[in-house]
This record gives C-alpha cells, sequence and structure tokens, in this order.
C-alpha cells in the first residue's frame, strides 16, 4: 500500500503535522522547499525524530509534482539535546563556581563563557569580559604562550601561579592567581577551560615573610662579619682646623683620646660606637647637632 500525502501526514504528532501540512501548502502554491526535523509515529508504536524533506516540480507556474524524503535521525537528535542539557549544566554550575572560570575557543582564544567571579578578578562587566583579550593580563606574555603550547600537546596544567595585571583598570593592584587549564569540547569545539583561584593576599604575606627573610639572613652577615671587620673612623674639621684619626684602620684595639688617655677595646665595633660618641659636632648649629645625634644613635644600633 502506499500512502497518500494525508495519510503520511497522520503518522506525524499533532504540533509537527501542522507544521508539515503547512509547508507542504506552500510548496503546492509556491514552489518553496521544505526541510524539517519532526517527530512521527511508526506502525510499531515507536516514535522517532526524522528529516523530512521536499520540493516541487512546476511547470507554467504551476505545480506538477511533490517529491521528498524522510531519514531517522532519532540517534542524532538524543545526542544532540543530550549535549545541550550538558551544556546548560556546565553553564549552571560554572556560574555559581567560587573561582574565576572562563571558557574560550582555542582557536583565537575567543572567550564564549565567563562566570560572574571571572567579571569580579579582572574588574569588568560581562559583556566587556567576554570580549577581553586575556593575553594582555599577564604580566609576562610568555606565561601565556607557553600555557597554549602545553595544551595544543595534550597536556592539562594545573595550579599554576600567575602575576596578572590590568591595563584597563590601571588603578587596581596586580592579582596573584592560581591558574588551571584544560582542553574541553563545548559545542561542538574544542575550548580552554581556565580556573584562576585568587592567592594575592597569601602570596603577598609570603613576600612579606621572605622579604623579612632576606632582611635577617642580610642581618645575620653584618653581624657575623662586624665582630671581624677592621673600620678606621675620620673626623674632619672647618677649614684650618684639620681633620682628626678616631679610630685607624685596622687597629681597632685602641683610641688615642685628646692625646693623652688610650682605651682598649675588644672589638673594632666598640670602638667605633666609642669613638663616635666621643666626636662633637663641628658647629653647633640644630642641623649639625640632628646628624651628630643620628650618627651616635645607628653606631648605637648597629653595635
Amino acid at each position: 500500500h502506499r500512502p497518500t500525502l494525508e495519510e503520511a501526514l497522520n503518522y506525524y504528532l499533532p504540533a509537527d503535522r501542522e507544521v508539515l501540512q503547512e509547508a507542504v501548502k506552500r510548496c503546492q502554491e509556491f514552489g518553496e522547499p521544505w526541510d524539517l526535523e519532526a517527530q512521527l509515529t511508526r506502525v510499531d508504536g515507536r516514535i522517532i525524530w526524522v528529516r523530512a524533506q521536499g520540493n516541487a516540480t512546476r511547470h507554467l507556474g504551476q505545480t506538477t509534482l511533490l517529491s521528498g524524503a524522510i531519514q531517522d535521525i532519532t540517534t542524532h537528535v538524543l545526542a544532540r539535546e543530550a549535549l545541550q542539557q550538558q551544556q546548560r549544566l556546565t553553564e549552571k554550575m560554572l556560574s555559581t563556581a567560587p573561582v574565576a572560570v572562563r571558557l574560550s575557543r582555542m582557536a583565537d582564544d575567543q572567550a564564549v563563557l565567563a562566570n560572574p567571579a571571572f567579571c569580579t578578578l579582572v574588574h569588568q562587566s560581562l559583556p566587556a569580559a567576554l570580549a577581553l583579550d586575556m593575553t594582555s593580563l599577564y604580566v609576562k606574555g610568555t606565561v601565556f604562550a607557553d600555557i597554549l603550547h602545553r595544551l595544543e600537546n595534550g597536556e592539562t596544567v594545573l595550579n599554576q601561579l600567575v602575576e596578572l595585571w590590568f591595563p584597563h583598570a590601571p588603578a587596581q593592584p596586580h592579582a596573584w592567581v592560581l591558574g588551571s587549564f584544560m582542553v574541553v569540547h563545548y559545542d561542538g569545539v574544542p575550548c580552554m577551560l581556565t580556573w584562576l583561584y585568587d592567592v594575592s593576599e597569601m602570596r603577598h604575606a609570603q613576600m612579606r615573610v621572605e622579604q623579612a627573610q632576606r632582611l635577617q639572613e642580610r642581618r645575620a652577615r653584618t653581624q657575623q662579619i662586624g665582630a671581624q671587620a677592621r673600620f678606621g673612623l675620620f673626623e674632619f674639621k672647618p677649614t684650618g682646623d684639620g681633620a682628626r684619626m678616631l679610630v685607624g684602620v685596622g687597629s681597632r684595639q685602641s683610641i688615642d683620646f685628646s692625646g693623652s688617655t688610650v682605651e682598649t677595646f675588644s672589638t673594632n665595633m666598640a670602638a667605633m660606637v666609642d669613638a663616635v660618641g666621643e666626636s662633637f659636632p663641628s658647629t653647633w648649629t640644630p642641623l649639625s647637632e640632628s646628624i651628630y645625634e643620628t650618627t651616635r644613635y645607628i653606631a648605637q644600633i648597629n653595635s
């Protein structure tokens, strides 16, 4: 039995049947072809998805023949719907993630998704964040190039410390982030999924600790050397008054005070402190006194 057009249309679900009927009508009247996806019920009762296509053969402005075909696309439609559902779930998860997330095409780094945390991190609205050139945010441009190269070679980059700056918001401080990068397929296209965890406060605290450690190491080295070093101290007087050696270079164990009394010290540093204490400003002006007292204070602190 070869079904008529009306009988064939009755196999389609009511909503799709109406759309197809209208498409067939326009094809008969105006010669417009149709290409639609629709659901129909098979004779065994199973509902499937099909792609229905048709066109008209016309002569002298009149339709003389309608021809068409249908293709079972159930597997394709179900896979597409599963992918769309997965994408919706992914978008929902990323939008509520507490860390900054950005999804961009591997081919051109064009962002297709950015969550609110990412917008906050880069100090931009969502439209501006999506249009942002991510490479411009890396303080070291070679870092981004290296990450992209590793991803193209099939690697996944996890927890890489990255320093970011914001040329569009120069008043904002640099940010330190732990970045994780991987390749995922989104909407059928290879994309870079970027997770950025802001660790700026921890990084700044670490830098302060490292700076304090370096300072402590320098102080320790100075103290180790100071007890063995031998420095001289010379006091210059105003023009015509000449100068006076308070501590001789290398001797440092004694000092001639006022040409008579000899004082002995166990270390060069102790002699230096004593010599500074026994010197006096060449002029008793507020400035010279301040400099003198400051010198004495520093000498005592360093001892």
